[in-house]
Formats: structure tokens, C-alpha cells, sequence
């Protein structure tokens, strides 16, 4: 499965991007995604942060709300998965020569 996707925009500020599906073998129709990253706050103090990540899709042919819904968790949970191991990972120390 494959799907070309199109950045929409951009706010770094907000710290949030939406796109949408441009192109797939999947079955989409329109779909259009807005990924956040929103702060966290314990009694007032930062807490660190939280992925936000929404979407709105045509129904896509032999696929049921459930099975569409269950595809992206996979794929957002791995994605999620890959960032916080980026986060842990030790800094990388470019040398110049």
C-alpha cells in the first residue's frame, strides 16, 4: 500500500502541519490530516508535550469505519513509536575533517 501526500501547511509557531492524500492505492478519496504538538502542564509547570493527530476521510470502498480506523492506529502508533526512540537517542556528534 502506498499513498503520495501533500503538505497543506505549515505553522511553526503552533507546532502543527495539516496535508492531505494526493495520491494512493489504497482506496482514499478526499483525506485530509492535522498533526499538533500541543504542551502539557502539571499545576501550571510544563510537563513535556502530546501528539495530537486528527483526520477526515471519505469512507473508502470494502473498508469498514473500524478496519480504516485500526490501519492508521497501526501506522500512527509506529510513527509515535520512532519519534520518542529519536528522543531517547543520544545526540550525534558531527565531526568536521
Amino acid at each position: 500500500m502506498w499513498s503520495k501526500e501533500e503538505l497543506l501547511g505549515f505553522d511553526p509557531v503552533a507546532r502543527s502541519y495539516c496535508y492531505e492524500v494526493a495520491d494512493n492505492n489504497i482506496g482514499f478519496g478526499r483525506y485530509m490530516a492535522t498533526f499538533k504538538v500541543l504542551e502539557e502542564e502539571e499545576g501550571g509547570a510544563s510537563a513535556g508535550c502530546k501528539l495530537e493527530w486528527s483526520f477526515e476521510s471519505e469512507p473508502v470502498r470494502g473498508w469498514t469505519q473500524e478496519s480504516l480506523i485500526a490501519y492508521l492506529q497501526t501506522g500512527l502508533e509506529g510513527m509515535a513509536k520512532r519519534v520518542e526512540e529519536a528522543l531517547k537517542a543520544p545526540p550525534s556528534i558531527a565531526t568536521i575533517e
